[in-house]
């Protein structure tokens, strides 16, 4: 039949010793080229000293008190990070003693609270007590025999307020003497920096020389009006340089407006006149006296003529 299919068969395969192995051909090591272009391969330079590399350069660094020796093409990376430091360290700085004065502000915010309040309840109490004042020991007997209950109440509150009235002068009295300390405190410590500065801003100032200056102006800005407590409360370099200039600039506009001496005339120098072969010159003033010729007297008299 034509449309009957024909059996498939397997393909016969290979006997096992018709399969050879594989072999992997042996690779030898590439030859280095010698000869690239017609020049030989440039030689290793000889570092003068048999062949040895150079020692490094070392230079001596110095980190939170000890020394190290570091390789000098390192110097500038451990500058870097020295520089870096100190600047962390000193943004650390500034910012904790901005803490320390924000803690401190709000301490004394706080204590103002306390002390406004404590001035309030002060001025209720001293109301109430000012009552209780307007009455004599008559007036409290007969409000004893009206009303001894009541008036007996009265007087344990007249008590009573007047221990508040201690105790919150006590508070007032407290807080004005720290405010007052505080102040002082930060007086001096401008003070001392004001002084510390005063040769940077007042040029040729020494450490005899700065307290004297200083004096000399501050009476010179008490004398244009400002008050001493307005200088303490501002007293600083800043407040300093400012009264220096302040004072150099008087002292020239004092200069100008001062009146200017007049001009001094000038000296014309004496004539002297030859006599020549006057007749009076040889003779003496007892013969010019003798004679007739008077005015050849006087003129020998105010020459002075000698006898």
């Amino acid at each position: 039949m034509s449309d009957e299919q024909e059996p498939i068969v397997a393909p016969e395969l290979p006997e096992p010793a018709a399969i050879a192995p594989a072999v992997e051909p042996e690779t030898e090591a590439p030859e280095l080229a010698t000869d690239v272009g017609g020049d030989e391969a440039p030689e290793p330079e000889d570092s003068g000293d048999g062949g040895e590399p150079a020692e490094p350069e070392y230079v001596t660094l110095e980190r939170n008190g000890k020394q190290y020796q570091v390789p000098k093409e390192l110097e500038g990376e451990f500058l870097m990070q020295g520089d870096y430091t100190k600047k962390t360290q000193t943004v650390a700085e500034k910012a904790k003693a901005l803490e320390a004065r924000e803690a401190a502000l709000v301490q004394q915010a706080e204590a103002t609270d306390a002390e406004l309040d404590a001035r309030a309840t002060l001025k209720g109490v001293n109301a109430q007590l000012a009552e209780y004042a307007k009455l004599t020991p008559a007036d409290w007997q007969a409000h004893m025999q009206t009303d001894p209950l009541g008036t007996q109440q009265h007087r344990m509150q007249f008590e009573d307020l007047k221990a508040q009235k201690a105790e919150l002068e006590g508070i007032v009295n407290n807080a004005s003497n720290e405010r007052t300390e505080k102040a002082q405190q930060d007086l001096a410590k401008r003070v001392q920096e004001t002084l510390e500065a005063a040769p940077t801003i007042i040029p040729g100032l020494t450490a005899e020389t700065r307290g004297p200056a200083i004096d000399k102006l501050v009476a010179f800005a008490t004398s244009e009006g400002i008050p001493e407590q307005v200088l303490k409360a501002n007293w600083s370099p800043v407040l300093l340089g400012l009264l220096h200039k302040a004072h150099i600039g008087a002292q020239a506009i004092a200069k100008q407006a001062a009146p200017k001496a007049p001009p001094k005339a000038p000296v014309t120098p004496l004539v002297t006149v030859k006599t020549g072969s006057s007749p009076t010159a040889s003779k003496s003033l007892a013969d010019l006296a003798d004679s007739d010729d008077m005015e050849a007297y006087a003129a020998a008299r105010a020459a002075g003529k000698k006898r």
